[in-house]
Parts: C-alpha cells; structure tokens; sequence
C-alpha cells in the first residue's frame, strides 16, 4: 500500500512519530555527550583541586623552597626522590588519583605501577611538559600516562630563584567505567521518558489529529454529497477559526450559494420553459394570421387590377370628350384658377397619402394604408357619380332650354330661325352629353361595384390596420378640401355659358378619372409591396417558430440537468 493512498490522519499520525522518534534520539545522544562532558569536567575539577590540596600538604608537611641536589629533588632538606609515603598516603586520601613528583619531566616519587613496580623514571606527557615546563603555566585536562588516559593536572615546582626544576600532577582513574555507568541510566532515563512522552503524545495526536480529520471527513462527505447533485445538506459547524474551521465556512457558504444559484436556474428553466411555449404559440399564430393576410392582399391585388382596367377604359371615354374642348371662355379662366387650388390641395392630399405610407413600415400599416385608399376610390367613385348626376341634371335643363328656344323662334317666326339653329345645336350636344354621363354612370356603377368588392375583403384586415387611421384622416381632410374647392369650381362654372359649363365639367371628369387611374395604379402597386412584405414576413415567424421550437428543448435539457440536484431536504 502506498503512502498517499493512506488517511490523512494516518499520514498526521505518522508524521509525528517520525518526527518524535528522531527528536528524542538526537535529544538521547546529546544527554549523553553532556554527561560525558560533564563526568570528564568533573574529573579535570577534581583533579585540580586535588593537586591544589596535595601542594598544600606538601608545603604544610616539608617546609622550605624546592631545588636540585646531586640530582635529586628536594623539599626543604628532605628528597622528595623515592618519598613514596606521601604520595601513597595522598593518593588514598583523595580516593585512587595516579600522584608523582617529578624532577624536570623525570618522575621522582608516584603511586604509578607498572608489571607491579613504580615508574620511577618515565616521563610525563609532550603536551603536559610543554605547558608546564615550558610555558611554566598549569595544565589540566587529559594525559597519557603510561598508555592510559587520566584526566590529570600539573603544577610546576619552581626553586627560590623562580627557575622551574620538576612539576606536581595529579591524575583522577580512568572515567570509562564511571561514563559507560552513566551512559546506561541516562539511555533508561530517556527511554522511559521518550516512551512515556511518545504515548502521551500519541494519544493526544490521535486526539488532536482525530478531531481535525473528523471535520476533514465531514466537509469531505459534504463535497461528495455535492458532486453527487445533493444540495439540501445542513450546516456544517465551523468550531474553530483555523484553517479547518475556514474552509469549512467555505463550503458551507458554497453549498448555500450552489443551492440559490440552482434553484435561480431552475426558476429560470421553467419561465424560458414556459415562455418558449408561448412564442411557439405565437409565432404559429402568426403564421395562420399572415397567411390569411396573404390571400386577402392577392385578391384585392386582383381586384385593383381590374379596377385599373376599367378606369382607364372610362379615362379613354372622357378624352373623347375633352378633345371637344376648343375656346374657353374668360369665366373658365376662373374656373381653372380654382381648378389649380383644387390641384394644389389634392398635391397635399397626395402628400399626406405618401406620408401615410412612409410611416406605415410594417404590414400591418400596409395595409391600413391600402384600405384607406379603397375607401378614398370610393369616395372619389361617389363624387364621380354626383357629377354625372349633375352633367345629366344640367343636360335635362339645357334640352327644356332648347325645347323652350325652340318655341320661341318659332313664334317668332322667320326672325327667330337663326336662334332655332342655335338651339337645334344646343340640345344636340345636351343629348350627346346625356349618352356620354350614363356611359360614365354605367362606369362608375361597375367602378363601385368593384369598389365594394374589395371593400369587403379589406373589412377582415380593416381591423388590424387602425394604427394608421390619424395619417389617413389628414389625408380625408385633405381630399375634403378638395371637393370644396372642386364645389367653388362647380359654382363658378354654372356662371358660364351652357356649352363651357359641359366642358368644364368634362375636364374635371377627366382629371378626377385620371386621378382615379393614379390612385389605382398606386393601390396595385401597393399590394404588391403589401404581398412581398407579407411573404418575407411569414418566412421569418416561420424562423422565429423554429428559433422558439429550439428554445424549447433546450429548456427542457436544462430543466433535467437542474432537476439532478437535490435543492430540498
């Protein structure tokens, strides 16, 4: 098994042992080493002051200054050379220590034995002799004596004249035994410790460490209940303000924002759910709507066209009439001022009808506009039909006229035949203006017919063109004006003669006639604009119903993807 694949409080537990088990050797070792040191420095310390002591014994014990007689050592008048009772008796008291005199680096007197006989004669230790002697200073620390280390300390001996002659050592036993002795209960000591700290610290890891895992372990099940689409989990509690305790508000702070954000998606899914399946609805609605919009607009497209060709067979008639047409009088003249204000109003209308249809962008518009067109042919029709009613009126009266011209050159006799010419000519041309105003009726009658043809099929979609009514109601204005001032026109002809007044009134049928043609003409074309707009508009709802079928779906992917979390307990 390898070592990530362990808990992390086996990983915590672990580390600590390992951490420990080293310390508490390292922290052994070091004990040691300072017991060592601290045996050895206790041995050089008492080695001084037993040297200290014993110098002091031998000044007490053989007064007098130390020199060199015959070559030997001497103390006073006493040889210190073979004085072995002082230094035996010296060496018990201070408990075994190696004591020698020596004369320069020679030993003299000593408690050192070797193959059971005194060293007399060896020497001390190079270092020893060239601090001592040498140098004249004390040396303390360890020597070789003899092949075995003591921890030593040397005096030198000097004679009245300050000359160094010999030294003074005194050396503690071998510290090998004492350290070895030591060492073993300084290692029980640690290991009884190190076991005892390493259980109480096991324990107390696994406490700690036991408690930092179990929040681990609960915000860890936390995230898996999470990754598992489980957002309805309650509050994990935070405890402490360490690192655990932070991620823990963490993730309680996550899973409370997850959940509001998936239940705003939620939310979301079911109002575009629901939303994509009222555009659906429209948009076929629509569809329906712009189809049925679509015929409509063909039939009266066919229609304008039938109601072009007869205006312009009625125009073809009123040009007969106008080529009749060959002095005007001064009171047309009036009349054909008039006739230009007339224009000018009617340019005004035509304005305003253009204005109409420049605002009405859209279909619906279109066809508000077109609508307001067929009513104005009609009115126009209408007013068409008033004049020929008052041509046939104004012909009735101009035939009694010429009745009544007719009886008076006869009762006047062979002075009135010119005037009976005359009135002979008159009524011809009344009656020939009569035949030509129930052409024109008959015109009319088939123009009105038409007119209320393609009324009917505009009353379907009249009602979805009302956004337009304020700009074709100036246009009525306009063309209300119009028939005023057509009215002032009328009333300056009949100041005319009988013959101008026909005329006159010819011409105004034959500019209403081709103002009729005009506003056809324009109404065909208008359809057509109407049709074509119509058919890229119902390409695009079918567009836009495929755009809302796709909405759909992916709505309803959403609504599952949500619907895997759990927002509610």
């Amino acid at each position: 098994m390898k070592f990530r694949s362990f808990s992390i409080r086996t990983k915590l537990l672990v580390l600590i042992v390992l951490i420990l088990v080293p310390s508490f050797a390292a922290l052994g070792y070091m004990d040691l080493k300072r017991v060592g040191n601290a045996i050895v420095g206790e041995s050089i310390v008492k080695a001084k002051s037993d040297m200290q002591t014993g110098y002091a014994l031998l000044e007490s014990q053989y007064p007098g200054a130390w020199s060199v007689r015959n070559g030997e050592l001497y103390k006073g008048d006493i040889s210190m050379n073979g004085n072995n009772d002082f230094v035996d008796a010296f060496a018990k008291l201070t408990g075994g220590d190696t004591v020698s005199l020596f004369l320069g680096d020679v030993r003299v007197a000593t408690t050192s034995m070797k193959d059971k006989k005194r060293t007399f004669g060896t020497k001390a230790a190079a270092d020893v002799v060239q601090t001592t002697l040498v140098k004249g200073e004390v040396y303390s620390g360890e020597a070789d004596v003899l092949d075995t280390v003591f921890q030593t300390a040397y005096l030198p001996l000097r004679d009245d004249s300050g000359k160094i002659i010999g030294m003074w050592g005194v050396g503690s036993p071998s510290l090998d035994d004492r350290i070895a002795v030591h060492e073993q209960a300084v290692k029980r000591d640690i290991l009884i410790t190190a076991v005892i700290v390493l259980a109480i610290a096991f324990v107390l890891s696994f406490w700690f460490v036991n408690r930092i895992t179990k929040r681990i372990r609960a915000v860890a099940g936390t995230i898996e209940s999470v990754a598992g689409g489980n957002l309805a989990l309650p509050e994990l509690n935070a405890g402490t303000d360490d690192e655990v305790g932070a991620m823990t508000r963490s993730m309680n702070r996550m899973v409370q924002d997850l959940r509001s954000m998936m239940s705003q998606v939620r939310d979301a899914s079911w109002q575009v759910a629901a939303s994509s399946e009222e555009l659906n609805a429209s948009a076929e609605q629509t569809n329906r709507a712009t189809e049925l919009i679509v015929g409509a607009i063909q039939d009266i497209a066919a229609g304008t066209e039938h109601q072009v060709s007869i205006v312009e067979d009625g125009r073809h008639v009123l040009q007969e009439i106008n080529n009749r047409i060959e002095n005007i009088t001064k009171s047309t003249e009036i009349a054909a001022e008039r006739a230009n204000d007339a224009s000018a109003i009617a340019e005004s209308g035509n304005q305003a009808i253009q204005s109409a249809l420049d605002q009405m962008t859209s279909i619906s518009q279109t066809i508000t506009e077109l609508a307001a067109v067929i009513e104005g042919l009609g009115e126009s029709s209408k007013y068409i039909g008033k004049i020929v009613e008052t041509i046939t009126g104004i012909a009735g009266q101009t035939n009694l006229l010429a009745l009544n011209a007719a009886i008076e050159s006869a009762r006047a006799g062979e002075h009135g035949r010119g005037f009976s010419v005359v009135a002979n000519e008159v009524r011809m041309l009344a009656e020939q203006s009569t035949d030509s105003a129930k052409q024109i009726g008959e015109y009319i009658h088939r123009i009105q017919e038409s007119i209320a043809h393609a009324v009917q099929g505009m009353e379907s979609s009249i009602r979805e063109v009302r956004a337009g009514e304020n700009v074709v109601f100036v246009a009525g204005e306009s063309f209300s004006q119009i028939q005023q001032s057509i009215t002032l026109v009328a009333k300056s002809i009949k100041e005319v003669s009988v013959e101008a007044r026909e005329m006159v009134a010819s011409t105004q049928l034959s500019d209403a006639m081709r103002k009729i043609a005009e506003v056809a003409e324009s109404s065909s074309t208008g359809t057509q604009y109407v049709s074509a707009s119509t058919e890229e508009q119902l390409a695009t709802m079918e567009e836009v119903y495929a755009s809302s079928t796709s909405l759909s779906q992916m709505a309803e992917e959403l609504q599952r993807l949500v619907g895997k979390f759990q927002l509610k307990s």
